[in-house]
């Protein structure tokens, strides 16, 4: 079946894309499917397809985002410095995130026989997050409801060598992005 409004080319529809439109699956999805169904009359689509004959698949693992990450620019003056911070959450962790990032970092110090981080690390979360968390807070964990983006955009800061687990920060600033495995080790032991 096709599907066409005054003045533009017919679609052609299936048999389940005909059933959303009439309102088989809600109004929200009908009215969603409407407006793409018009935008692709107005592109002159004569068929509804998301994905064309010839489209790839990437599949994005491990892997491909380890050589994704190294491909990225240090921002460092000095390329190989050792970072003097660690800046977690951004964009801000939730309480489950911060509880999580907490045991992983205690459970590596009990491993290695340590009471401290080597690496200062900042957790930043929402007010009411850290106010929740206090009641677990470690002694060595440093929290903040700053913005690490907006840490980050003081000059002296930027000039820092700054390790993160963020991809959001990284882009923003001069932070270089460590994988979780690496940048836990980074925070347990300095190296």
């Amino acid at each position: 079946m096709r599907s066409q409004a005054a003045g533009q080319t017919k679609i052609e529809l299936t048999g389940e894309e005909r059933e959303i439109l009439s309102g088989s699956e809600g109004p929200v999805l009908q009215k969603i499917l409407r407006t793409l169904v018009r935008y692709a009359q107005a592109l002159g689509a004569e068929r509804f397809e998301l994905l064309t004959r010839h489209h790839k698949t990437l599949v994005i693992d491990g892997t491909g985002l380890k050589k994704l990450s190294v491909s990225y620019p240090v921002m460092w003056k000095r390329k190989n410095a050792r970072p003097k911070k660690c800046l977690i959450g951004c964009p801000h962790l939730s309480l489950r995130e911060l509880r999580w990032w907490t045991e992983e970092i205690c459970r590596a110090l009990r491993s290695r026989g340590r009471r401290k981080v080597a690496l200062a690390t900042i957790f930043c979360a929402a007010p009411q997050v850290l106010a929740e968390f206090q009641a677990d807070r470690e002694a060595w964990a440093q929290v903040s409801t700053t913005c690490p983006e907006a840490y980050m955009d003081n000059p002296l800061c930027a000039r820092e060598a700054v390790a993160t687990n963020s991809n959001k920060l990284r882009a923003f600033s001069t932070a270089k992005l460590y994988g979780g495995e690496e940048l836990l080790d980074l925070i347990v032991s300095g190296r």
